[in-house]
Parts: structure tokens; C-alpha cells; sequence
């Protein structure tokens, strides 16, 4: 039932409009338009302090028969950079890529594109259906900022199982396990003086941040810990010792006692190493978001995947390394599995897409609408 030429033409339509996180409002209004069109409600949520953007989260329920298990369906609607005058071309070997140096932005307009589908499906062809809840956030890329200000209207959102489309991995791939997500910023204060005339005057901010740094367990810290530097900077004069570095740093992990180890781990490098010095040290710990965990016998999880085997495709479980909107609605009580939808290469200029994954996700979005699950399979 799914309008395959239409979906395509959605999807090229809203990769050219520019999301790059914290400036969505142009594909907010596209999709609130295209929903409305069909006579759907749009609700808006969220505001520019909770969600870091100039847009805002759009829900749009599609009412279905009574006595179905309602499903959440989610997908974000900003992208990383470089995403601005992204123009796609389809191959001749069927994949979707960027044209110039951009990214493609199917992460994650491929889900964006395929929920709007699925609205448009139903509405083509009036079958009996679930409830399905369409929540388009803003923020996802920056911290999941827009899922995360679905808290304050709990209320306003379905009560049942989601689906989240922003994995990469083909159709048939469900990320049942994440981790938690915390980062650490630092600022190391040291004392200048001249390098040449007076070098042990000074207290270089530089050496202390080195020694810190050393002393990290940074990569793969273990197999469901992982840890990385993204800023150490310093900017100063050869001849002065510098006063003044900053330190960025994230760690993760799907065990919640090892994400506080190893943050703990990382400031008390940090701490020992100005003490060592006689550097003063300021830092916070900021977590981005939780774990989540999903049984691999999940009823929900078994009938997504007869919904996959009864489509052709071959069903499986993974782990991801990274964070999705999947986190935050877990953490609000909302069961969500987060769903491979094609992309490959993602967050970089290299990002693929093929075609028929695209049309694959939206064929599974319309079977899952429809699906009548036995009730040891409704979640």
C-alpha cells in the first residue's frame, strides 16, 4: 500500500530543506504542512530553552480501531553538519547520495519520510489500523534535546510500545541495548610567566592537562564501556607558560555503575594532576542521557520480528555503541526499540542510503499499523 515513487520524492524533498541541530524550523513547518494536508492534528511541543532549537517537536496521532495496542512511532528532524544545500542523487545502483560535500541526511529523514508515508498510506486506503502516534523531535543530534522536553507533556503522548527509526543497519535490525551517555568539561588554571626568563615561576595549565590525559583509560574501556577526548585546548604565546587549558570529554557505557566509574576515573585523573602541579581545576559532569536494556523475549520484540519474517525479511537483535531518542523515551517508561532503517556511513560526507531500505522501512511501518498480533504478542 505504500506509494513507493511518493516516498521517494518526500524523502529527496526534505533532505534539501536545512536541519543542521538548533535550526529546524523550516522542516517543522514542511512536515506540520504535509500533515495537515491530510487532515491529521499537529500538535506543537516544546520550547527554544528545553529543546535548543528554533523549531519544536511535532505529534500527530492517527486515530485507529478500538481494542488495538496503540504504537509510538518516532523519528528526529535534525541532522549534523556539514547539512546545509544538501542535494541528493539516486545511482544507478540504487543508493542515495549526497552530490556535493554533505551529508545526506538520511539520518534521519529516511524515518521522517517514512512516517509521513505511512500517514499518507492510511489515509489512501482507510483499513482497520492501530493508534499510531507520530512524534517528530527536534535536538536528537545535540543531546536529545526535543525527546527529552517530551517529559514536561507526558500526558499528551500514547500510552504503548515506540519505534524509533534512526539506526543504522538494515530493515530488520532492532537495537534492543544502548548506553548511558555523560560528558565531562574541564578547565585547568595554571599561572603564566615568561618561558624563557622565568619558566619555574609558572604553572603550565598545558603539561598538567598531558599528565591528566596519560594517566585516562580513553577507547574501548571495556565491552560495554567506551571513552574519548574531543577538546583539549589551548591557545597562547611560545614564550609564556600557558595559564589556561579546556577539556572536553564524554564517556559511555551500558552498565550504569561503570559510566559513573569511569567518569569518576577521568576527574580523578584530572584531580591528581593539578594537585601534582599546583594547577586549580573546575569541572561539571553532564549526563546526556541513560541506558536501556530490552529483553531479547520481549513479546514486543517478538512480534516485530513476525512482522519482519512475515514481510521476507530476516529479523536480529544488536547493541549500539551510541545514543538515540530511544533513551529518553525508555527512561520516561515508554518501551522503545530503536530500528535499523538503511543508512550507512552516517555522520560523515560518505553516507549512503539505498532505496530500497527506504522503501522497506515504510512497507514495515504500514504492516506494523495493520498487524493483529495474538495478544501474548501486542506488548
Amino acid at each position: 500500500m505504500v506509494n513507493r515513487n511518493r516516498l521517494l520524492e518526500t524523502f529527496m524533498e526534505y533532505v534539501r530543506i536545512d536541519s543542521e541541530s538548533g535550526d529546524e524550523r523550516e522542516i517543522c513547518l514542511k512536515v506540520e504542512q504535509d500533515l495537515k494536508a491530510l487532515g491529521a492534528d499537529v500538535i506543537r511541543q516544546g520550547n527554544a530553552q528545553d529543546t535548543h532549537s528554533n523549531g519544536w517537536n511535532l505529534l500527530c496521532t492517527l486515530k485507529g480501531s478500538p481494542g488495538l495496542p496503540p504504537l509510538i512511532l518516532s523519528a528526529h528532524l535534525d541532522t549534523v553538519s556539514p547539512g546545509k544545500g544538501i542535494e541528493p542523487v539516486l545511482g544507478q545502483d540504487g543508493v542515495l547520495r549526497s552530490k556535493g560535500p554533505t551529508i545526506l541526511g538520511g539520518d534521519d529523514k529516511c524515518g521522517v519520510a517514512a512516517m509521513v508515508e505511512l500517514a499518507r498510506s492510511l489515509k489512501d486506503h482507510p483499513v482497520p489500523h492501530r493508534t499510531v502516534q507520530l512524534i517528530f523531535t527536534v535536538g536528537e543530534e545535540s543531546g536529545q534535546y526535543g525527546a527529552k522536553a517530551l517529559e514536561k507533556d507526558r500526558s499528551l503522548l500514547e500510552t504503548g510500545n515506540a519505534l524509533v527509526l534512526d539506526s543504522s543497519g538494515p530493515p530488520g535490525r532492532m537495537v534492543i541495548s544502548a548506553p548511558g551517555h555523560a560528558v565531562v568539561r574541564a578547565v585547568i588554571t595554571g599561572k603564566a610567566s615568561h618561558a624563557g626568563n622565568r619558566p619555574l615561576e609558572g604553572i603550565s595549565a598545558i603539561t598538567t592537562a598531558a599528565r591528566a590525559v596519560a594517566a585516562m583509560k580513553l577507547g574501548k574501556v571495556d565491552e560495554e564501556t567506551t571513552a574519548n577526548i574531543g577538546t583539549l585546548s589551548a591557545v597562547g604565546a611560545t614564550n609564556v607558560v600557558n595559564p589556561r587549558t579546556e577539556f572536553i570529554a564524554e564517556a559511555r557505557s551500558r552498565n550504569k555503575e561503570k559510566l559513573k566509574t569511569q567518569t569518576d576515573h577521568m576527574t580523578d585523573c584530572l584531580k591528581a594532576a593539578c594537585h601534582e602541579s599546583g594547577a586549580a581545576l573546575d569541572y561539571e559532569i553532564e549526563h546526556l542521557y541513560e541506558g536501556f536494556d530490552i529483553p531479547e523475549d520481549h513479546p514486543f520484540l517478538l512480534e516485530l520480528s513476525g512482522i519482519f519474517r512475515s514481510m521476507g525479511i530476516s529479523p536480529f537483535t544488536a547493541s549500539s555503541g551510541g545514543g538515540s531518542d530511544a533513551n529518553a523515551l525508555n527512561a520516561m517508561g515508554i518501551m522503545a526499540v530503536n530500528l535499523g532503517v538503511g543508512m550507512t556511513r552516517g555522520h560523515s560526507t560518505e553516507e549512503e542510503l539505498a532505496e530500497t531500505d527506504l522503501y522497506d522501512t515504510a512497507r514495515f511501518l504500514w504492516e506494523a499499523a495493520i498487524f493483529h498480533g495474538n495478544d501474548s504478542c501486542r506488548g
